[in-house]
């Protein structure tokens, strides 16, 4: 870079006792290359603030891309075979709905017990002609409440007129008019 900003490449060439300098202006390449570099920082800032684990694989199940919920070492996972990095996948449904989505070329969605934090997680799986791409987020409190709201219901099922006692106890608390 020279003093007013200007970037340029320069060749020297020998030429006998001289040398030849032959420079090219490459400000426009510079600037472009710099704005590529920051584009592509954006883009690593908006995936690494995804609050979801985020991860792309490749066709041979490969990452591509893994952000930093997904693992500590993300960075490492790059280029590893999915079933190398998380082999307690292997057959199971995060196996099947990942090759689902990549065979239909079709989104898929479920729900299941991760085998990393053995906590409930949603997982949403969308094709891409060259892989797939992976969120998951963990939904453990949902399904708790899920879980103890199907049991109240249950409960209830079991208590002969619950809504009539329900009915009575809310309305003899109802304030009587004189």
């Amino acid at each position: 870079s020279s003093l007013d900003g200007t970037w340029m490449e320069l060749r020297v060439f020998p030429s006998g006792d001289n040398i030849i300098i032959y420079g090219v202006n490459i400000s426009k390449r510079k600037q472009l290359a710099l704005q590529l570099e920051q584009a592509l920082q954006d883009k690593e800032d908006i995936l690494d603030s995804i609050t979801d684990n985020f991860g792309i694989l490749d066709k041979n199940w490969c990452f591509l891309y893994a952000n930093s919920k997904v693992s500590d070492i993300s960075s490492k996972v790059i280029g590893k075979n999915y079933f190398d990095v998380f082999p307690q996948n292997r057959g199971t449904i995060f196996e099947e709905k990942y090759r689902q989505a990549f065979e239909t070329q079709q989104p898929v969605k479920f729900e299941a017990v991760m085998t990393v934090n053995k906590r409930w997680g949603e997982v949403r799986v969308y094709p891409r002609p060259e892989g797939i791409a992976i969120f998951s987020s963990e939904i453990q409190d949902r399904t708790q409440l899920e879980k103890q709201l199907e049991q109240a219901l249950q409960a209830k099922e079991k208590i002969p007129h619950f809504d009539d006692v329900i009915f009575q106890m809310a309305s003899s608390n109802i304030p009587k008019q004189k």
